[in-house]
């Protein structure tokens, strides 16, 4: 999600300082990058027994990059992130 904002900014300034329509050709691309990170982050990160959406509470937290050691099992089922996922 970051690279996806960093592809953006950089494009729209090198856009803006060089006054050239070629390099707004990488601000599309970095918006769809940022916006299709966000979406895995909210609907993708899921609880594998029930299911909980749990990119949301990790955004909630600041959490984007790791659950951290108190984030280790679901609020919903209780269920440890540690245990094996049944098939």
């Amino acid at each position: 999600m970051y690279g996806g904002v960093a592809l953006a900014f950089a494009s729209g300034a090198l856009a803006w300082l060089f006054d050239e329509p070629p390099s707004v050709a990488l601000l599309i691309p970095g918006f769809v990058i940022t916006f299709t990170s966000m979406l895995v982050i909210q609907f993708g990160v899921r609880c594998p027994f029930c299911r909980l959406k749990l990119g949301q509470m990790l955004l909630a937290l600041g959490r984007v990059w790791r659950f951290g050691p108190e984030f280790n099992f679901c609020p919903k089922c209780g269920t440890s992130f540690d245990q094996e996922v049944p098939e």
